[in-house]
Protein backbone atom coordinates (compact mmCIF):
# COMPACT_ATOMS: atom_id res chain seq x y z
CA UNK A 1 0.00 0.00 0.00
CA UNK A 2 1.22 3.59 -0.85
CA UNK A 3 1.55 5.15 2.77
CA UNK A 4 1.60 8.81 2.77
CA UNK A 5 2.93 10.82 5.14
CA UNK A 6 1.37 13.24 7.28
CA UNK A 7 1.86 17.02 5.35
CA UNK A 8 2.40 19.89 7.82
CA UNK A 9 -0.10 21.94 8.25
CA UNK A 10 1.04 24.85 6.54
CA UNK A 11 1.80 23.61 3.53
CA UNK A 12 -1.63 21.16 3.88
CA UNK A 13 -3.26 24.85 3.79
CA UNK A 14 -1.39 26.06 0.95
CA UNK A 15 -2.10 22.96 -1.00
CA UNK A 16 -5.78 23.92 -0.43
CA UNK A 17 -5.57 27.71 -0.93
CA UNK A 18 -4.31 26.56 -4.69
CA UNK A 19 -7.12 23.92 -4.98
CA UNK A 20 -9.80 26.27 -3.56
CA UNK A 21 -8.21 29.13 -6.17
CA UNK A 22 -8.68 26.97 -9.09
CA UNK A 23 -12.52 26.50 -7.96
CA UNK A 24 -12.26 22.50 -7.77
CA UNK A 25 -15.52 20.88 -6.49
CA UNK A 26 -13.81 17.53 -6.32
CA UNK A 27 -10.34 18.15 -5.11
CA UNK A 28 -9.21 15.02 -5.33
CA UNK A 29 -5.57 14.07 -5.84
CA UNK A 30 -5.31 12.59 -9.54
CA UNK A 31 -6.24 9.53 -10.42
CA UNK A 32 -7.10 7.30 -13.08
CA UNK A 33 -10.54 6.56 -14.10
CA UNK A 34 -11.54 3.03 -12.95
CA UNK A 35 -12.59 0.68 -15.60
CA UNK A 36 -14.27 -3.09 -15.58
CA UNK A 37 -11.48 -5.47 -15.42
CA UNK A 38 -12.34 -9.21 -15.86
CA UNK A 39 -10.76 -11.33 -12.88
CA UNK A 40 -8.98 -14.58 -14.05
CA UNK A 41 -8.98 -17.51 -11.19
CA UNK A 42 -5.50 -17.04 -10.91
CA UNK A 43 -5.86 -13.22 -10.46
CA UNK A 44 -8.08 -14.09 -7.48
CA UNK A 45 -4.98 -15.76 -5.27
CA UNK A 46 -3.21 -12.91 -5.50
CA UNK A 47 -3.86 -10.21 -2.29
CA UNK A 48 -4.14 -6.32 -3.29
CA UNK A 49 -0.56 -4.78 -3.06
CA UNK A 50 -2.67 -2.07 -1.07
CA UNK A 51 -3.55 -4.56 1.63
CA UNK A 52 -1.16 -5.95 4.28
CA UNK A 53 -2.26 -9.62 4.58
CA UNK A 54 -1.94 -11.98 6.83
CA UNK A 55 0.41 -15.09 5.96
CA UNK A 56 -0.76 -17.21 3.59
CA UNK A 57 0.42 -20.20 5.81
CA UNK A 58 0.90 -21.31 9.26
CA UNK A 59 2.84 -24.61 9.97
CA UNK A 60 3.82 -23.98 13.47
CA UNK A 61 0.91 -25.71 15.58
CA UNK A 62 2.75 -24.34 18.57
CA UNK A 63 1.75 -20.94 18.17
CA UNK A 64 -1.94 -22.11 18.00
CA UNK A 65 -4.48 -22.39 20.78
CA UNK A 66 -6.69 -25.37 20.28
CA UNK A 67 -10.05 -24.01 19.82
CA UNK A 68 -13.00 -24.75 22.22
CA UNK A 69 -16.27 -26.51 21.10
CA UNK A 70 -18.20 -23.20 22.02
CA UNK A 71 -16.01 -20.20 22.05
CA UNK A 72 -13.47 -19.25 20.55
CA UNK A 73 -10.20 -17.50 21.57
CA UNK A 74 -9.72 -14.03 20.33
CA UNK A 75 -6.46 -11.92 20.11
CA UNK A 76 -6.65 -9.33 23.01
CA UNK A 77 -6.72 -5.87 22.33
CA UNK A 78 -4.63 -3.51 24.35
CA UNK A 79 -5.05 -0.43 21.96
CA UNK A 80 -7.96 1.83 21.95
CA UNK A 81 -8.50 4.04 19.15
CA UNK A 82 -9.26 7.57 19.90
CA UNK A 83 -10.77 9.77 17.72
CA UNK A 84 -10.07 13.70 18.21
CA UNK A 85 -10.17 16.21 15.38
CA UNK A 86 -6.99 17.83 14.06
CA UNK A 87 -7.88 20.34 11.37
CA UNK A 88 -10.92 22.72 11.54
CA UNK A 89 -13.74 22.62 9.03
CA UNK A 90 -12.97 25.85 7.18
CA UNK A 91 -9.11 25.04 6.73
CA UNK A 92 -9.72 22.72 3.72
CA UNK A 93 -11.53 20.54 1.45
CA UNK A 94 -10.60 16.31 2.10
CA UNK A 95 -12.06 14.83 -0.91
CA UNK A 96 -11.80 11.07 -1.73
CA UNK A 97 -9.14 9.93 -3.69
CA UNK A 98 -10.77 8.02 -6.69
CA UNK A 99 -10.46 3.97 -5.89
CA UNK A 100 -11.15 1.75 -3.25
CA UNK A 101 -11.44 2.64 0.63
CA UNK A 102 -12.31 0.51 3.17
CA UNK A 103 -14.61 1.64 6.12
CA UNK A 104 -13.88 0.08 9.30
CA UNK A 105 -16.42 0.27 12.14
CA UNK A 106 -14.49 0.05 15.35
CA UNK A 107 -15.96 1.36 18.86
CA UNK A 108 -16.01 0.29 22.61
CA UNK A 109 -19.27 -1.35 23.82
CA UNK A 110 -19.26 -2.55 27.43
CA UNK A 111 -15.71 -2.09 27.88
CA UNK A 112 -14.53 -4.41 25.20
CA UNK A 113 -13.57 -3.19 21.26
CA UNK A 114 -15.94 -4.51 19.03
CA UNK A 115 -15.10 -5.00 15.27
CA UNK A 116 -18.79 -4.39 12.57
CA UNK A 117 -19.12 -5.99 9.12
CA UNK A 118 -16.90 -3.62 6.99
CA UNK A 119 -17.21 -1.81 3.63
CA UNK A 120 -15.25 -0.86 0.88
CA UNK A 121 -15.95 2.48 -0.90
CA UNK A 122 -15.14 2.81 -4.57
CA UNK A 123 -15.31 6.29 -5.78
CA UNK A 124 -15.51 7.45 -9.44
CA UNK A 125 -15.02 10.05 -11.58
CA UNK A 126 -18.13 12.20 -11.04
CA UNK A 127 -19.20 12.23 -7.26
CA UNK A 128 -20.88 8.27 -8.03
CA UNK A 129 -18.97 5.28 -6.27
CA UNK A 130 -20.42 1.59 -5.25
CA UNK A 131 -19.82 0.51 -2.06
CA UNK A 132 -19.14 -3.71 -1.36
CA UNK A 133 -20.34 -5.71 2.01
CA UNK A 134 -17.60 -7.92 3.82
CA UNK A 135 -20.29 -10.16 4.67
CA UNK A 136 -21.91 -10.63 1.50
CA UNK A 137 -20.29 -8.62 -1.51
CA UNK A 138 -23.63 -7.54 -3.28
CA UNK A 139 -22.71 -3.66 -4.55
CA UNK A 140 -25.04 -0.97 -3.74
CA UNK A 141 -24.41 2.46 -5.76
CA UNK A 142 -23.89 6.08 -4.48
CA UNK A 143 -23.81 9.20 -4.81
CA UNK A 144 -22.51 12.02 -2.60
CA UNK A 145 -21.13 15.58 -2.77
CA UNK A 146 -18.98 17.55 -0.44
CA UNK A 147 -20.74 20.76 1.29
CA UNK A 148 -19.84 23.87 -0.11
CA UNK A 149 -19.58 26.00 2.72
CA UNK A 150 -18.50 23.11 5.15
CA UNK A 151 -15.14 21.65 3.93
CA UNK A 152 -15.26 18.71 6.51
CA UNK A 153 -18.12 17.35 5.75
CA UNK A 154 -20.00 15.56 2.60
CA UNK A 155 -23.72 14.85 1.25
CA UNK A 156 -23.83 10.79 0.43
CA UNK A 157 -26.93 9.27 -0.86
CA UNK A 158 -27.24 5.20 -0.18
CA UNK A 159 -29.99 2.77 -0.48
CA UNK A 160 -33.44 3.67 -1.12
CA UNK A 161 -34.85 7.10 -2.58
CA UNK A 162 -34.50 10.27 -0.06
CA UNK A 163 -32.28 8.17 1.91
CA UNK A 164 -29.50 11.09 2.35
CA UNK A 165 -26.75 10.89 4.96
CA UNK A 166 -24.48 13.21 5.93
CA UNK A 167 -20.33 12.50 6.86
CA UNK A 168 -18.43 14.68 8.79
CA UNK A 169 -14.23 14.10 8.71
CA UNK A 170 -13.36 14.34 12.38
CA UNK A 171 -9.50 13.20 12.05
CA UNK A 172 -7.03 13.25 8.84
CA UNK A 173 -3.66 11.26 9.03
CA UNK A 174 -1.57 11.75 5.62
CA UNK A 175 -3.88 12.24 2.19
CA UNK A 176 -5.17 8.47 2.66
CA UNK A 177 -6.42 7.68 6.32
CA UNK A 178 -9.25 9.76 7.62
CA UNK A 179 -11.64 9.41 10.69
CA UNK A 180 -15.66 10.05 10.05
CA UNK A 181 -18.53 10.31 12.01
CA UNK A 182 -22.03 9.78 10.32
CA UNK A 183 -24.21 12.10 11.74
CA UNK A 184 -27.77 10.81 11.43
CA UNK A 185 -26.68 7.95 14.06
CA UNK A 186 -22.86 9.05 15.77
CA UNK A 187 -21.12 5.95 14.34
CA UNK A 188 -17.28 6.65 14.10
CA UNK A 189 -16.11 4.77 11.48
CA UNK A 190 -11.79 4.77 10.11
CA UNK A 191 -11.50 4.89 6.20
CA UNK A 192 -8.25 3.64 4.48
CA UNK A 193 -7.52 4.56 1.08
CA UNK A 194 -6.40 0.69 -0.68
CA UNK A 195 -5.53 1.57 -4.37
CA UNK A 196 -7.84 1.39 -7.90
CA UNK A 197 -10.64 -0.04 -8.20
CA UNK A 198 -8.96 -2.48 -11.04
CA UNK A 199 -6.76 -4.17 -8.65
CA UNK A 200 -9.17 -4.69 -6.01
CA UNK A 201 -10.50 -8.39 -4.77
CA UNK A 202 -11.45 -9.82 -1.82
CA UNK A 203 -13.69 -12.54 -0.38
CA UNK A 204 -16.67 -11.82 0.88
CA UNK A 205 -17.67 -13.84 4.47
CA UNK A 206 -20.48 -15.36 2.77
CA UNK A 207 -17.72 -16.70 -0.04
CA UNK A 208 -15.70 -17.79 2.41
CA UNK A 209 -18.18 -19.94 4.53
CA UNK A 210 -19.34 -21.68 1.79
CA UNK A 211 -15.92 -22.39 0.03
CA UNK A 212 -15.14 -23.57 3.54
CA UNK A 213 -17.63 -25.86 3.85
CA UNK A 214 -16.65 -28.10 0.56
CA UNK A 215 -13.06 -27.43 1.68
CA UNK A 216 -13.63 -29.93 5.01
CA UNK A 217 -15.92 -32.40 2.98
CA UNK A 218 -13.36 -33.06 0.17
CA UNK A 219 -9.84 -33.03 2.20
CA UNK A 220 -10.87 -33.60 5.74
CA UNK A 221 -14.01 -35.75 6.81
CA UNK A 222 -15.87 -36.60 3.33
CA UNK A 223 -18.58 -34.96 3.89
CA UNK A 224 -19.90 -31.36 4.00
CA UNK A 225 -21.13 -29.66 7.12
CA UNK A 226 -24.25 -28.15 7.23
CA UNK A 227 -23.62 -24.80 8.16
CA UNK A 228 -20.54 -22.36 8.36
CA UNK A 229 -20.15 -19.22 9.70
CA UNK A 230 -17.54 -16.10 9.11
CA UNK A 231 -16.44 -13.47 11.04
CA UNK A 232 -13.52 -10.62 11.30
CA UNK A 233 -11.31 -11.01 14.12
CA UNK A 234 -8.81 -7.83 15.29
CA UNK A 235 -6.13 -9.62 13.81
CA UNK A 236 -7.17 -9.10 10.62
CA UNK A 237 -7.65 -13.21 9.46
CA UNK A 238 -11.40 -14.18 9.19
CA UNK A 239 -12.37 -16.93 11.58
CA UNK A 240 -14.68 -19.72 10.45
CA UNK A 241 -16.83 -22.07 12.34
CA UNK A 242 -18.00 -25.40 10.84
CA UNK A 243 -20.50 -27.23 12.43
CA UNK A 244 -23.85 -29.23 12.24
CA UNK A 245 -26.94 -27.62 13.89
CA UNK A 246 -28.72 -29.94 15.78
CA UNK A 247 -27.51 -33.54 15.59
CA UNK A 248 -26.99 -34.22 19.16
CA UNK A 249 -28.79 -33.98 22.67
CA UNK A 250 -26.52 -30.79 23.35
CA UNK A 251 -27.47 -29.21 20.19
CA UNK A 252 -25.02 -28.09 17.58
CA UNK A 253 -22.53 -30.76 16.87
CA UNK A 254 -18.85 -28.35 16.30
CA UNK A 255 -16.30 -29.60 13.89
CA UNK A 256 -13.26 -27.17 13.70
CA UNK A 257 -12.32 -23.65 13.12
CA UNK A 258 -10.81 -22.17 9.89
CA UNK A 259 -8.36 -18.80 10.04
CA UNK A 260 -8.36 -17.20 6.22
CA UNK A 261 -6.80 -13.97 4.55
CA UNK A 262 -10.14 -12.58 3.12
CA UNK A 263 -7.99 -10.85 0.65
CA UNK A 264 -5.63 -14.55 -0.37
CA UNK A 265 -8.66 -17.09 0.65
CA UNK A 266 -5.53 -18.76 2.24
CA UNK A 267 -4.81 -19.29 6.27
CA UNK A 268 -4.74 -22.20 8.61
CA UNK A 269 -6.92 -24.05 10.49
CA UNK A 270 -6.96 -24.15 14.52
CA UNK A 271 -3.77 -26.49 14.71
CA UNK A 272 -1.97 -24.71 12.29
CA UNK A 273 -2.21 -26.87 9.18
CA UNK A 274 -2.63 -24.77 5.83
CA UNK A 275 -5.60 -24.22 4.24
CA UNK A 276 -5.99 -22.94 0.95
CA UNK A 277 -10.35 -22.12 -0.44
CA UNK A 278 -9.32 -20.56 -3.63
CA UNK A 279 -9.33 -24.02 -5.55
CA UNK A 280 -13.68 -23.55 -4.83
CA UNK A 281 -13.76 -20.00 -5.61
CA UNK A 282 -16.43 -20.36 -8.75
CA UNK A 283 -16.18 -23.75 -9.06
CA UNK A 284 -19.64 -24.82 -7.63
CA UNK A 285 -23.59 -24.12 -8.08
CA UNK A 286 -24.26 -21.69 -5.68
CA UNK A 287 -20.61 -20.55 -4.80
CA UNK A 288 -20.20 -16.61 -5.45
CA UNK A 289 -17.05 -15.68 -7.41
CA UNK A 290 -14.16 -13.55 -5.81
CA UNK A 291 -15.85 -10.49 -4.78
CA UNK A 292 -14.25 -7.30 -6.67
CA UNK A 293 -15.54 -3.67 -8.45
CA UNK A 294 -15.32 -5.77 -12.18
CA UNK A 295 -16.71 -9.07 -11.13
CA UNK A 296 -19.55 -7.96 -8.75
CA UNK A 297 -20.84 -4.95 -10.38
CA UNK A 298 -23.49 -2.52 -8.58
CA UNK A 299 -26.97 -4.09 -8.67
CA UNK A 300 -28.35 -1.07 -11.75
CA UNK A 301 -32.08 -1.92 -10.33
CA UNK A 302 -31.24 -0.55 -7.41
CA UNK A 303 -30.83 3.26 -8.91
CA UNK A 304 -33.99 2.62 -10.81
CA UNK A 305 -35.76 1.69 -7.46
CA UNK A 306 -33.85 5.07 -5.58
CA UNK A 307 -35.49 7.05 -8.57
CA UNK A 308 -39.14 5.89 -8.48
CA UNK A 309 -39.17 5.46 -5.11
CA UNK A 310 -40.52 2.28 -4.69
CA UNK A 311 -39.54 -0.16 -1.19
CA UNK A 312 -39.51 -3.49 -3.88
CA UNK A 313 -38.64 -4.42 -7.02
CA UNK A 314 -39.57 -7.80 -8.26
CA UNK A 315 -39.20 -9.89 -11.57
CA UNK A 316 -41.88 -12.92 -11.99
CA UNK A 317 -39.59 -15.33 -13.74
CA UNK A 318 -42.59 -17.88 -14.35
CA UNK A 319 -44.03 -21.25 -13.84
CA UNK A 320 -41.80 -23.86 -12.48
CA UNK A 321 -42.39 -27.51 -11.11
CA UNK A 322 -43.42 -27.75 -7.60
CA UNK A 323 -41.17 -30.25 -6.44
CA UNK A 324 -38.00 -27.84 -7.27
CA UNK A 325 -37.70 -27.30 -3.46
CA UNK A 326 -33.94 -28.05 -3.12
CA UNK A 327 -31.92 -25.68 -4.67
CA UNK A 328 -28.98 -27.22 -4.37
CA UNK A 329 -30.25 -30.63 -6.13
CA UNK A 330 -32.36 -28.76 -9.02
CA UNK A 331 -29.30 -26.22 -10.11
CA UNK A 332 -29.42 -27.26 -13.28
CA UNK A 333 -33.00 -26.72 -13.51
CA UNK A 334 -32.91 -23.38 -12.33
CA UNK A 335 -29.77 -22.49 -14.13
CA UNK A 336 -31.65 -23.20 -17.63
CA UNK A 337 -34.05 -21.45 -16.30
CA UNK A 338 -32.47 -18.50 -16.08
CA UNK A 339 -30.94 -19.07 -19.84
CA UNK A 340 -34.48 -19.58 -21.31
CA UNK A 341 -35.62 -17.00 -20.33
CA UNK A 342 -33.20 -14.68 -20.46
CA UNK A 343 -32.87 -13.51 -16.49
CA UNK A 344 -28.85 -14.65 -16.75
CA UNK A 345 -28.60 -11.65 -18.84
CA UNK A 346 -30.77 -9.45 -16.68
CA UNK A 347 -29.75 -10.35 -13.50
CA UNK A 348 -26.47 -11.72 -13.71
CA UNK A 349 -25.95 -12.47 -9.87
CA UNK A 350 -28.34 -15.18 -10.55
CA UNK A 351 -25.89 -17.33 -11.80
CA UNK A 352 -23.94 -17.36 -8.49
CA UNK A 353 -27.00 -16.80 -5.75
CA UNK A 354 -26.64 -18.51 -2.73
CA UNK A 355 -29.17 -20.99 -1.56
CA UNK A 356 -29.65 -19.47 2.02
CA UNK A 357 -31.95 -16.64 -0.12
CA UNK A 358 -33.88 -19.23 -1.81
CA UNK A 359 -37.04 -19.40 0.00
CA UNK A 360 -39.79 -22.11 -0.79
CA UNK A 361 -43.24 -22.93 -0.30
CA UNK A 362 -44.52 -26.53 -0.02
CA UNK A 363 -46.10 -27.08 -3.92
CA UNK A 364 -45.01 -23.68 -4.54
CA UNK A 365 -45.39 -23.00 -8.64
CA UNK A 366 -44.58 -19.57 -9.00
CA UNK A 367 -40.92 -18.36 -9.35
CA UNK A 368 -39.89 -14.30 -7.96
CA UNK A 369 -36.83 -12.61 -7.59
CA UNK A 370 -37.15 -10.05 -5.12
CA UNK A 371 -35.31 -6.84 -4.75
CA UNK A 372 -35.66 -4.60 -1.62
CA UNK A 373 -34.47 -1.04 -2.45
CA UNK A 374 -33.07 -0.16 0.89
CA UNK A 375 -30.53 -2.52 1.92
CA UNK A 376 -30.02 -1.19 4.88
CA UNK A 377 -33.65 -2.04 5.89
CA UNK A 378 -35.25 -5.69 6.32
CA UNK A 379 -37.29 -7.60 5.10
CA UNK A 380 -39.66 -11.01 5.88
CA UNK A 381 -41.35 -14.08 4.11
CA UNK A 382 -44.06 -15.69 6.35
CA UNK A 383 -45.98 -18.48 5.33
CA UNK A 384 -49.82 -17.96 4.77
CA UNK A 385 -52.66 -20.89 6.10
CA UNK A 386 -56.17 -21.18 5.36
CA UNK A 387 -58.17 -21.24 8.13
CA UNK A 388 -61.33 -23.93 7.63
CA UNK A 389 -63.22 -22.55 10.19
CA UNK A 390 -63.02 -18.90 9.56
CA UNK A 391 -62.56 -19.30 5.58
CA UNK A 392 -59.64 -16.66 5.88
CA UNK A 393 -55.99 -17.17 5.55
CA UNK A 394 -54.08 -16.53 8.74
CA UNK A 395 -49.82 -15.94 9.69
CA UNK A 396 -48.06 -19.23 10.19
CA UNK A 397 -44.24 -20.02 10.06
CA UNK A 398 -41.92 -17.41 9.36
CA UNK A 399 -39.81 -18.87 6.11
CA UNK A 400 -37.04 -16.09 6.14
CA UNK A 401 -35.68 -13.09 7.70
CA UNK A 402 -32.94 -10.44 6.69
CA UNK A 403 -31.87 -7.20 9.12
CA UNK A 404 -29.40 -5.19 7.43
CA UNK A 405 -27.20 -5.60 4.51
CA UNK A 406 -30.25 -7.36 2.38
CA UNK A 407 -29.64 -9.00 -0.41
CA UNK A 408 -32.13 -10.34 -3.64
CA UNK A 409 -34.27 -12.88 -2.19
CA UNK A 410 -35.35 -16.22 -4.67
CA UNK A 411 -38.99 -17.00 -4.03
CA UNK A 412 -41.03 -20.11 -5.12
CA UNK A 413 -44.75 -19.88 -4.16
CA UNK A 414 -48.22 -20.16 -4.52
CA UNK A 415 -49.71 -24.27 -5.19
CA UNK A 416 -53.23 -21.91 -6.44
CA UNK A 417 -53.56 -19.10 -8.57
CA UNK A 418 -56.42 -17.60 -6.95
CA UNK A 419 -55.22 -18.08 -3.46
CA UNK A 420 -51.41 -16.67 -2.40
CA UNK A 421 -49.58 -18.70 0.37
CA UNK A 422 -47.00 -15.44 1.53
CA UNK A 423 -47.06 -12.88 2.88
CA UNK A 424 -43.72 -10.19 2.17
CA UNK A 425 -42.61 -7.66 4.80
CA UNK A 426 -40.29 -5.09 3.81
CA UNK A 427 -39.13 -2.14 5.62
CA UNK A 428 -36.86 0.80 5.19
CA UNK A 429 -34.13 2.77 7.43
CA UNK A 430 -37.03 5.29 7.48
CA UNK A 431 -39.55 2.93 9.62
CA UNK A 432 -41.75 2.95 6.25
CA UNK A 433 -43.57 -1.20 5.94
CA UNK A 434 -44.73 -2.51 3.27
CA UNK A 435 -46.85 -5.36 3.15
CA UNK A 436 -47.56 -7.79 -0.16
CA UNK A 437 -48.50 -11.00 -0.85
CA UNK A 438 -46.86 -12.28 -4.91
CA UNK A 439 -49.81 -13.48 -6.73
CA UNK A 440 -50.76 -13.51 -10.89
CA UNK A 441 -53.93 -12.03 -11.80
CA UNK A 442 -56.30 -14.50 -13.79
CA UNK A 443 -57.40 -11.75 -16.18
CA UNK A 444 -54.05 -10.82 -17.95
CA UNK A 445 -51.29 -13.03 -16.37
CA UNK A 446 -49.73 -10.48 -14.60
CA UNK A 447 -48.40 -10.05 -11.06
CA UNK A 448 -51.13 -8.48 -8.82
CA UNK A 449 -49.63 -5.15 -6.79
CA UNK A 450 -52.85 -3.21 -6.24
CA UNK A 451 -53.03 -4.99 -2.45
CA UNK A 452 -49.64 -3.67 -1.60
CA UNK A 453 -49.28 -1.09 0.99
CA UNK A 454 -46.41 1.02 -0.46
CA UNK A 455 -45.14 0.94 -3.92
CA UNK A 456 -43.68 -1.81 -6.36
CA UNK A 457 -41.34 -2.00 -9.09
CA UNK A 458 -42.41 -4.93 -11.75
CA UNK A 459 -39.30 -5.80 -13.65
CA UNK A 460 -40.84 -8.57 -15.59
CA UNK A 461 -40.52 -9.32 -19.25
CA UNK A 462 -43.89 -11.14 -19.71
CA UNK A 463 -42.63 -11.79 -22.80
CA UNK A 464 -40.10 -14.32 -21.87
CA UNK A 465 -41.78 -15.56 -19.13
CA UNK A 466 -41.19 -19.68 -18.35
CA UNK A 467 -44.45 -21.86 -19.32
CA UNK A 468 -45.03 -25.67 -18.49
CA UNK A 469 -44.83 -26.18 -21.95
CA UNK A 470 -41.21 -25.11 -22.04
CA UNK A 471 -39.97 -26.50 -18.68
CA UNK A 472 -36.39 -28.02 -18.44
CA UNK A 473 -36.10 -31.32 -17.13
CA UNK A 474 -35.88 -32.08 -13.32
CA UNK A 475 -33.07 -34.78 -12.16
Amino acid sequence: MKITTRNTLAVFIACAALLAAAGCAQNAPAANTTSAATTTAAETTKAPETTTAAPETTTDAATTTPEEETTEPEPEVTEVPTYEPVYDSDQAKHPFMLGVWIAKDEHLENGELQTYDESYYCFREGGTGTVLSQSMGIGLGFGYEQYPDEALKCKFELGAADNFRDMEITSINGDDEYTVKWTDNGIIETWKYLGPAEDFVFYSNLSLAEMAKYYYGIFIDGTVPLEATASPRPDGLISIKLYNPDVSLDGSEWLTWFYIDRYTGKGHDMDGNPIDLTQFAGSWPDMPYPDSFSSMPAIPELATLRESGDMLGFWYIGYVYPQMNDYYGNWDAYREIYNRTGMDAKVPYLCSFPSDSFVSTEGGQELYLLLPADIHGGITVTKLEYDETTGEQKEGEELYRADDNLRPVLLKCNQSEIMPDVLVRVTDSNGQLLEWSPCISGENGKVVTGQATHSLHDFTDYEHLMHPDNMPAVG
